[in-house]
């Protein structure tokens, strides 16, 4: 019992040093200085290599993947003479911030939640419109179709119910 106690106090002080050394790492000081008093001193760090695509003249770099926050869309009939849509959403955003749809026409809207978390896309002002408004939570990977009509032109606004302030956007009725 008493090797077993010596053993855990021994462990304690170990972890307890080490963590030491890593704050006096992060924090640029050496163990033991005098933090008031003390001058740090750069050490020259040799830059690390990171490794690059040359890009042919003719090839133009590829352009990086960000949320379209200011997309707009003007809804697309289909042959069954509902127009359809597809809204993409991730991690607190929505591809399409803007939408522009005709009034009394039916609007097949297709979400994709491609993020992390959990999310909706819900219609803040029902009124004017009849049909599904809500695709309720959707998981990530999940999609869901809803359809509805706009029978009144105005401007209206949708979001996220899990992330209302910072999932918005607008749908624009015709």
């Amino acid at each position: 019992m008493k090797s077993s106690r010596k053993l855990g106090l021994t462990t304690l002080m170990v972890s307890v040093a080490g963590l030491a050394l890593l704050a006096a790492a992060c924090s640029g000081k050496t163990p033991g200085s005098n933090s008031g008093n003390s001058t740090a001193t750069n050490v020259p760090q040799t830059p690390v290599p990171t490794a690059t695509a040359a890009a042919s003249p003719t090839t133009p770099p590829a352009a990086t993947a960000t949320p379209a926050s200011t997309a707009t869309t003007m809804a697309t009939p289909s042959g069954s003479g509902s127009t359809s849509i597809v809204e993409e959403m991730g991690d607190n955003f929505f591809k399409l911030k803007t939408v522009t749809i005709p009034a009394n026409k039916p609007i097949t809207l297709t979400v994709k939640n491609d993020g992390q978390a959990v999310h909706t896309w819900t219609l803040i002002d029902k009124q004017g419109f009849t049909g599904t408004t809500d695709t309720g939570v959707m998981n990530p990977g999940e999609s869901k179709t809803i359809t509805f009509t706009a029978t009144k032109p105005g401007t209206y606004k949708f979001h996220c119910a899990v992330h209302p302030t910072e999932m918005t956007g607008t749908i624009v009725v015709q």
